[in-house]
């Protein structure tokens, strides 16, 4: 998170830290230790495929690799634990700001659209897999028990 949004200073990465620790939802999933471990993984992959489709790590491949990297990541958190999707969301938000503060319109309206694009590819993968393994298994949305 401090990455993308291009925090540098140590106490301002510790109050990001601190406040992350702290805020209620956060907070509120230690509740539920023995989901705890698997919920915080959808929130690391999910800043992960921001932080992928932003920051553009791989350089084999060019910028298709890394797009395609951050919606296999994004589709993976949704897998993992719908909620944190939000988390995902917010970064790209906060990461727009930021850009468009530092930015031309140009160059801002290019990478914005961009990510926003990646986003709601990671969505539409995740539920391309979801419909696919819902009809492998014969299952559906349905919550009513026998």
């Amino acid at each position: 998170i401090c990455n993308i949004l291009e925090i540098k200073k140590p106490g301002r990465i510790l109050a990001v830290g601190a406040i992350m620790v702290c805020f209620p939802t956060v907070a509120g999933t230690f509740s539920f230790m023995f989901t705890a471990d698997s919920y915080f993984l959808a929130m690391l992959v999910s800043c992960m495929g921001v932080w992928s489709s932003v920051k553009r790590p791989v350089k084999l491949g060019g910028v298709l690799a890394n797009d395609i990297l951050a919606i296999i990541l994004l589709a993976l958190g949704l897998g993992i634990y719908q909620a944190y999707y939000s988390v995902a969301l917010t970064l790209a938000m906060l990461y727009g700001i930021l850009l468009f503060i530092r930015n031309t319109t140009q160059k801002f309206i290019q990478k914005f659209m961009n990510l926003i694009v990646v986003l709601g590819a990671g969505m539409l993968l995740y539920l391309v897999i979801n419909h696919f393994v819902l009809a492998a298994t014969g299952n559906d949305f349905n919550t009513t028990s026998v």
